[in-house]
């Protein structure tokens, strides 16, 4: 299997994933997935799995932020996003 990430997370668990400090989360331990996504300047993100209504995976959004965020804030943020 591979490294974890936030979107592979999202899709096993099958729901949002939260990661208000990449630096400091069990998500991204490796430091094959940690140094790539910091370098990119990704600090915090939150992921959405898209799924079918019988639990089907259609794939995965994830919104990456330059500084890290508050749980607060990405609650928030997904509360937005799933208001529909």
């Amino acid at each position: 299997m591979g490294q974890p990430t936030a979107c592979g997370t999202a899709l096993t668990r099958r729901e949002p994933v939260l990661v208000d400090d990449i630096a400091r989360s069990d998500i991204f331990r490796s430091r094959q997935v940690l140094e790539p996504i910091l370098a990119a300047g990704s600090r915090a993100v939150y992921t959405y799995p898209l799924l079918t209504g019988d639990g089907g995976v259609l794939g995965v959004l994830s919104f990456h932020y330059r500084h890290r965020c508050t749980r607060t804030a990405l609650i928030h943020v997904r509360d937005v996003n799933t208001d529909a």
